[in-house]
């Protein structure tokens, strides 16, 4: 009969789930690349990531022209993307 103990396992041995999960693709601190766009309207520019994410998450990130903060969708290693449209309900 094959052994059905579950893998993860305290520090005797086994994987941890910390060892299963991928890095973050954006971590808090780090500039991020925003893509901005409301209808043909698109603006790009450069924030700092507040928190950390990886590829579909949604993040808080500071606009370090006017300090505000927003949310955006990280598309991706240092990248996210923010839809005006949406993010205004239009």
């Amino acid at each position: 009969m094959p052994d059905e103990r579950p893998c993860a396992r305290s520090s005797q041995g086994g994987i941890h789930l910390a060892q299963l999960m991928l890095p973050p693709d954006v971590n808090r601190g780090e500039m991020v690349e925003v893509e901005v766009r409301s209808g043909a309207a698109h603006l790009a520019f450069t924030g700092k990531a507040e928190s950390a994410g990886r590829s579909g998450d949604t993040i808080v990130i500071r606009n370090l022209s006017s300090n505000k903060v927003f949310q955006a969708r990280i598309e991706g290693k240092g990248k996210a993307f923010l839809d005006a449209g949406r993010a205004l309900g239009n």
